[in-house]
Formats: structure tokens, C-alpha cells, sequence
């Protein structure tokens, strides 16, 4: 009977871990406004300026922090066709970005999630 109860609270305990089709795409779109909203970032000394560059800081931590759960769930079979293509359009911009990210000492995104990303290996879709 333990092994049961094991078993089942595994299961619950499992599923939030891995990420839905839906929230991959939220987090590709937010990768992606990180990057839109990088490529047009004001160096001035003003507030508003330093205030956006601080706030981008952030939020570019923490959407580029979401790529590699969206490559595991891509590896573990869980994204659809067209999540999958998104997934290496928005992976290719990131990777065109790097110069620009390092140069603002921004955060980096993960080295080997990326180039998973950019991978053209044979695609396992949900």
C-alpha cells in the first residue's frame, strides 16, 4: 500500500514540475519582448533610463531563466510542431543578442539550453 500512496504523490507532485505547451509559449513571447525591448534600451544618465535598464535587468533574468525548462519540456516530447519552431526562432534571436547581453553585463542565457534550442535535431512532439 506505501508503494501506492508513493506512487500517487510522485504523480502530483510530477506534474506541476513540467511545463504546459501554453506556458511555453507565454515564456518564448517573454524571451522575446526582453529582446525587443533590448534592442531599443536607452543608455541615458536620466531616471527614466536608468529606471527601464534596472527593471529590464530583472525581467531579462528571470524570462531568459524560463529557456531551459521550455528545452526540457521540447525534449521530453511535450511541445507541439509549431512551439518547437517558435522555440528556435526566439533561441536564434537570443543567440544573435549575446554580444549586446554580454556587453551590458546583463544575464547570459544558459550556454547548453541554447544551443539545444538551436539544435535542428529530429522533432518529438506532444
Amino acid at each position: 500500500m506505501d508503494a501506492v500512496i508513493r506512487a500517487q504523490y510522485d504523480e502530483r507532485v510530477a506534474v506541476p514540475t513540467m511545463m504546459s505547451e501554453k506556458r511555453a509559449l507565454l515564456d518564448l513571447r517573454y524571451i522575446e519582448h526582453g529582446c525587443e525591448r533590448m534592442r531599443r534600451l536607452d543608455f541615458g544618465n536620466d531616471d527614466d533610463a536608468v529606471r527601464e535598464r534596472m527593471a529590464l535587468r530583472l525581467e531579462w533574468d528571470d524570462a531568459i531563466g524560463q529557456l531551459p525548462k521550455i528545452v526540457e519540456a521540447y525534449e521530453h516530447g511535450r511541445l507541439s510542431e509549431t512551439t518547437i519552431v517558435e522555440m528556435r526562432r526566439v533561441a536564434q534571436e537570443v543567440a544573435a543578442l549575446v554580444p549586446e547581453i554580454t556587453r551590458i553585463r546583463f544575464p547570459l542565457p544558459d550556454a547548453e539550453a541554447l544551443g539545444r534550442a538551436l539544435c535542428d535535431a529530429p522533432a518529438r512532439t506532444a
